[in-house]
Order: C-alpha cells, then sequence, then structure tokens
C-alpha cells in the first residue's frame, strides 16, 4: 500500500526509525480494526488534523469523532 510521506514521517518520529520500518509498522496497524485506532490516536497525538486522517480512509467504528452516541 502507498502511504503519503507526511504519514511515513510522522510514525517514523513516533517510532524513532527508519522509512522501511515505518512503512512495515503502517502495513501492520492496518491489517486490524484496532491497529487502525492506535494508528489514529499516533497521528492525532502528533497534532495531524482530523480531516486529513479521514484523507487516508482509516474508518473505525467507535474511534472518536466518529458515530452517535
Amino acid at each position: 500500500m502507498d502511504y503519503p510521506n507526511w504519514e511515513i514521517n510522522v510514525l517514523r518520529n513516533h517510532l524513532v526509525c527508519s522509512r522501511v520500518e515505518a512503512i512495515e509498522a503502517l502495513d501492520m496497524y492496518m491489517l486490524t480494526e484496532g491497529g487502525m485506532l492506535e494508528l489514529r490516536e499516533v497521528l492525532a497525538k502528533w497534532g495531524i488534523d482530523e480531516a486529513k486522517i479521514e484523507e487516508l480512509g482509516i474508518n473505525v467504528l467507535g474511534s472518536i469523532g466518529h458515530g452517535d452516541y
């Protein structure tokens, strides 16, 4: 899967790892709903706007700002 450079760089900073390792981690996050939720939280922690996270197509039930509560 192709990830935007900004997403890879956020994960590189968060995990303190190489570009290849960050891409591998992104692949792992995207395998499960729990992983996608964790990825959303990491991106939000680093100040990424919710709209930009939405553009990635990370749709998780129960994630912040989604669904009717």
